[in-house]
């Protein structure tokens, strides 16, 4: 039987997949004991057997989120934060595109992004479609910094993830990026960083594919907003 308490082993396991994940999902990833512990929890039980079993147990620890029909939970935070982490000062990217990888409502997200900029945390510009792109605000370059040296320290670097391409790769021309992403188990936007960084180097090449049984917010999307779910080795 698991040592930690209830709400610190679910703590962990967030903390193992970018701070949030779907409700549905949480007995998969209990082993046996914690699920016993939990009163025999069924691996496919239904959203609102497993809120019945673990409301009483976590003490408001942890935050609740809908996104459509889909219920999440997530780590102790400001939500915002997972905004500010998806983002870099010089990178803008489509709020789209983020809204897509976060586990918020639409009118959730917007009301973060308007609270974000009217505290000047971010900046929302123009691309030449006139379309919305955010930025990290200046006064909030500190954070970046922070953000930066976790991405180039050396738990992840190019090595590791041509390991992980090659075990998943198995003489195939193309790897799925949902299964690259949770085998490295990366923070999302470090993983991201190193696809576009890749990219941008010719090392790799990225395809579309269809969604089929993967997250959406387990794929790549580029700086247009396209879903890229292939990756294929290219090194010049």
């Amino acid at each position: 039987m698991s040592e930690k308490s209830i709400p610190d082993f679910i703590q962990s396991i967030l903390e193992e997949h970018k701070g949030f994940m779907k409700v549905k999902d949480l007995p998969a990833v209990m082993d046996f004991d914690t699920r016993r512990k939990l009163g025999f929890m069924k691996k496919n039980m239904p959203v609102k057997n497993i809120m019945k079993i673990i409301e009483p147990l976590i003490e408001d620890r942890f935050i609740f989120s809908k996104k459509g029909s889909v219920q999440y939970i997530l780590v102790p935070c400001d939500p915002s934060e997972f905004v500010i982490n998806s983002l870099s000062h010089d990178n803008p990217v489509s709020p789209k595109v983020i809204a897509k990888t976060l586990p918020f409502s639409k009118q959730d997200f917007i009301n973060m992004l308007n609270e974000l900029e009217e505290s000047g945390k971010i900046r929302i510009i123009l691309n030449e479609n006139y379309e919305p792109r955010i930025i990290l605000s200046d006064i909030h370059e500190g954070h970046e910094e922070s953000v930066r040296s976790i991405k180039t320290s050396g738990e992840y670097t190019r090595e590791k993830f041509k390991k992980a391409f090659d075990e998943l790769e198995r003489g195939q021309t193309f790897v799925n990026i949902p299964e690259l992403r949770k085998k490295l188990a990366w923070p999302h936007d470090v993983f991201d960083d190193m696809i576009r960084k890749l990219r941008d180097e010719g090392i790799i090449q990225l395809q579309k594919t269809e969604a089929g049984n993967f997250a959406l917010e387990d794929f790549f999307y580029d700086e247009h907003g396209a879903r890229r779910g292939m990756v294929r080795w290219h090194e010049r």
